[in-house]
C-alpha cells in the first residue's frame, strides 16, 4: 500500500458512473454542506478504515441510493490522486439490483438522469466529471 494512505489526513474516496438508457446519474449536493455544496457530483463517498474501495463503493450505493450492487472486480474507469491528501476511485454499471432512490436527504438535495448533451452546463463538482460521464456513454 502507498505510504501516504497510512497518514491520517488521506482519504480515499470512491465513486460510480450509473449509466442507463443513454444517461448518467449524478446527485445534486445540499448547498448547506461544507464540502461542495450546491453542484451536483457522482454518487458514492468514503472508503472506512479496513474496507476495500470496491466494498466501499458497494456499501455507498446501498446507502446513499437504495441500491444493491456487488463489489466491482472489473477495473474502474478512473483511479486517480485529487489532491495531495485525496484518492478516487470510480466504477461504471450499467446494472444494479433496486430502484434508485435517495435515501441520503442529508446529503443530496436531487437525484437526475443527464444526457451527454446535458451534461456540459451543469455544475460540478469538478468539470472532468463531465468528461468521465461522456467516456462511460460513449464506451457503452
Amino acid at each position: 500500500m502507498d505510504s501516504d494512505a497510512s497518514k491520517p489526513s488521506y482519504h480515499r474516496v470512491v465513486a460510480a458512473v450509473l449509466c442507463e438508457a443513454g444517461q448518467v446519474l449524478l446527485c445534486h449536493r445540499r448547498q448547506d454542506l461544507r464540502w461542495y455544496p450546491d453542484v451536483w457530483d457522482l454518487p458514492g463517498g468514503h472508503v472506512d478504515d479496513g474496507e476495500t474501495a470496491a466494498a466501499a463503493l458497494a456499501r455507498e450505493l446501498d446507502e446513499e441510493l437504495g441500491i444493491h450492487v456487488p463489489p466491482p472486480d472489473w477495473p474502474p474507469v478512473l483511479e486517480a490522486e485529487l489532491a495531495e491528501d485525496t484518492h478516487i476511485t470510480v466504477w461504471a454499471f450499467g446494472e444494479w439490483d433496486g430502484n434508485v432512490t435517495n435515501c441520503a436527504p442529508e446529503e443530496h438535495d436531487e437525484l437526475g438522469w443527464f444526457g451527454a448533451a446535458e451534461l456540459q452546463a451543469l455544475d460540478l463538482a469538478d468539470p472532468a466529471i463531465a468528461e468521465l460521464c461522456l467516456g462511460v456513454l460513449s464506451d457503452g
